[in-house]
């Protein structure tokens, strides 16, 4: 089945602050854009067209919710000093769901017949039904590029290095207990009824 990877670097729309990236297993070039409407629209011509899409978000797309008041506001595993509980995480964190829940709405009007998953673990999808995958970007430190597009792009190259690896991957960033907030704006959206999600990670590319 043919794929696609998809990548956005979130950031204010007002300000030009968001940017994406499309790329291609096999391929070396990349697609990048500013507007979110067109990578929404995109996403859903690929699904349309019965084509499985890979969809990556630059923030952090699940959160720990810890049993102990003592962990509260604590990083997640493998977060290091990038904290989704710091003031640029926090931040970020819920400006992708703002913009998640807008893009998965937009892509559920437009496209009919295919699947929503958080699993990494089936990607590259076996079965004949195109499949979208919720991805995490952790694009951060020396690994960020000077341009929202280019750590878009920097997303989906990480990617494509490590799609022939998924199904024996191991995640680089955890939490658990955690609550997803891309499974929250999947069911906003529409696209899935599986209340499950809001317990699942997501894959994280941490390069």
């Amino acid at each position: 089945m043919k794929r696609f990877i998809y990548a956005c670097d979130i950031g204010s729309t007002l300000r030009r602050n968001f940017a994406w990236a499309r790329g291609e297993p096999g391929s070396a070039s990349l697609k990048p854009g500013t507007d979110i409407s067109e990578i929404a629209d995109l996403v859903a011509e690929d699904l349309q067209s019965g084509s499985s899409v890979a969809l990556g978000f630059e923030a952090p797309l699940f959160l720990p919710v810890p049993e102990s008041t003592t962990e509260l506001s604590k990083r997640r595993d493998g977060e290091s000093d990038r904290s989704w509980a710091a003031l640029t995480g926090a931040y970020v964190a819920t400006l992708a769901l703002h913009q998640a829940a807008w893009i998965l709405r937009r892509i559920r009007g437009r496209a009919q017949m295919f699947s929503f998953s958080l699993n990494w673990r089936e990607w590259p999808p076996a079965g004949p039904d195109p499949t979208l995958l919720c991805w995490e970007a952790f694009i951060s430190g020396k690994s960020k590029g000077k341009t929202h597009k280019a750590d878009a792009e920097k997303g989906v190259r990480e990617f494509l290095k490590l799609e022939g690896r998924l199904k024996f991957a191991s995640n680089s960033v955890t939490a658990n207990p955690r609550i997803s907030m891309i499974a929250a704006a999947a069911l906003w959206a529409g696209i899935s009824d599986d209340v499950g999600l809001l317990h699942q990670e997501c894959f994280v590319v941490k390069p």
